[in-house]
């Protein structure tokens, strides 16, 4: 007569509750070992559950993917206004512009296209030239244009 060794199989039941604990800590960006120490839940539980079970493992993916997806939402409605209020003829604040930066460097869509290096060379050109000639300030407004035409906007200088 043999014996089955090792822990029982988790019913749909406990696997569910295990998933609703790790959940928010998932949600809120945590990997899942520090989900697990919050949720005081061995983590060779989880990962067994992971190999085991393919629903399981999505639902944690899913989880893991969710604040990446509202940050990328939130910054895509940002761009969104952005574009919608200069598509309205109105300037970018320097805000802005400093966000469409952070963006461009920062983005798997767009960081090799527009390396941290590149504008940090275009700046520091930029604000060397204005030091010693105030009027070379439409080099660093041409720099900043580059970027932007790039991705779809354009620079209006205050008047």
């Amino acid at each position: 007569m043999s014996q089955n060794i090792g822990r029982p199989a988790l019913s749909d039941k406990q696997v569910d509750t295990l998933f609703r604990k790790l959940e928010p800590y998932l949600k809120a960006g945590l990997s899942i070992n520090k989900a697990c120490l919050k949720a005081q839940i061995p983590k060779s539980t989880i990962y067994d559950l992971q190999s085991e079970n393919s629903e399981f493992a999505e639902r944690i993916e899913v989880a893991q993917n969710h604040l990446s997806i509202v940050v990328a939402e939130i910054v895509s409605n940002e761009l969104e206004l952005i574009k919608t209020k200069q598509a309205g003829g109105s300037g970018l604040t320097r805000d802005q512009i400093k966000f469409i930066q952070w963006v461009a460097t920062n983005s798997r869509a767009t960081k090799e296209e527009f390396s941290r290096d590149e504008i940090k060379e275009a700046e520091n050109q930029a604000i060397e030239s204005v030091k010693n000639d105030p009027k070379t300030i439409n080099n660093l407004l041409g720099a900043y244009q580059r970027i932007l035409d790039n991705m779809g906007y354009t620079l209006t200088p205050p008047s």
